[in-house]
């Protein structure tokens, strides 16, 4: 990494760790976020949980390319500075597309290939096995932090290295647990 990267790494995690803190010491100011969005037998729904987020944790170079992307001065409604794209095909789960700084009038598509070399189209979820929650009906409660608004149902999908393994259709609050 040359200097100015690597000054330009550590500035965005410091900022991200203010916001990260200041989400934490007041909550009660906090902003809800753009959700990732998920397509499942042909409709787009949002998603309440963040299935990359694993993988940037994992690999600090994936995580650097998407850094070297993302605006230094973001928007309170995108704390992460991206929105994903996914999709459910015959029960694996997909990533489809990355969008940065999604408050910017103009979609700022990252190449998958950028970030997954040799990535030809959609890139299977390997890296992820967890609970995907899917709000789905009217929303009954507007929560101005995170993804605490409420819904009149969820949509749970178990994920095990990219592959559905059961859904579960709930009604009133989601699993606490698998909302991240």
């Amino acid at each position: 990494m040359k200097r100015t990267y690597r000054a330009k790494l550590l500035t965005r995690l410091c900022i991200a760790g203010a916001i990260y803190v200041c989400s934490i010491a007041s909550t009660a100011e906090a902003t809800a976020q753009f959700s990732d969005l998920i397509v499942i037998e042909g409709r787009s729904e949002q998603l309440f949980t963040e299935p990359l987020e694993p993988a940037l944790h994992a690999d600090s170079e994936l995580r650097y390319k998407l850094m070297m992307r993302t605006p230094g001065n973001g928007c309170s409604a995108s704390w992460r500075g991206y929105v994903a794209g996914w999709e459910i095909r015959t029960d694996e789960l997909y990533l489809v597309d990355v969008q940065v700084d999604p408050c910017a009038n103009v979609k700022k598509m990252v190449p998958l290939a950028e970030l997954f070399p040799g990535a030809i189209g959609p890139v299977k979820a390997q890296w992820f096995t967890g609970t995907l929650t899917v709000p789905q009906g009217q929303q009954l409660e507007y929560v101005h932090m995170g993804y605490g608004s409420r819904y009149e149902r969820y949509l749970l999908l178990d994920i095990v290295k990219g592959n559905v393994t059961s859904s579960t259709l709930t009604s009133g609050r989601a699993n606490s647990g698998a909302a991240h």
